[in-house]
């Protein structure tokens, strides 16, 4: 079965004859008599359809650079240097 907007852009695209493809259309066998009715079709039935499992939450990422999840630095400071710091560092 071919999709008739796919037909449409390949006539579109002249890549398919129109005349030619109602000529096809034309010379097929009417099987409308072998078409299925709902009367001839049971319906089909499912298994009941379980809610899905709970999914854990993603651990917060680590933005201080301690090897915690912690939110904050093991020493308190926001890693940024303070004149205390800078008076005691060496040179």
């Amino acid at each position: 079965m071919i999709d008739k907007r796919v037909i449409e852009r390949q006539i579109r695209k002249g890549k398919l004859d129109a005349q030619a493809y109602r000529r096809t259309l034309e010379a097929l066998p009417d099987v409308s008599d072998r078409v299925a009715r709902d009367t001839d079709v049971e319906p089909v039935r499912s298994a009941p359809v379980s809610p899905p499992e709970a999914q854990p939450e993603p651990p917060e990422a680590d933005d201080d650079g301690d090897d915690g999840d912690d939110g904050d630095d093991e020493d308190g400071d926001d890693g940024e240097e303070t004149p205390s710091d800078a008076s005691s560092a060496s040179y």
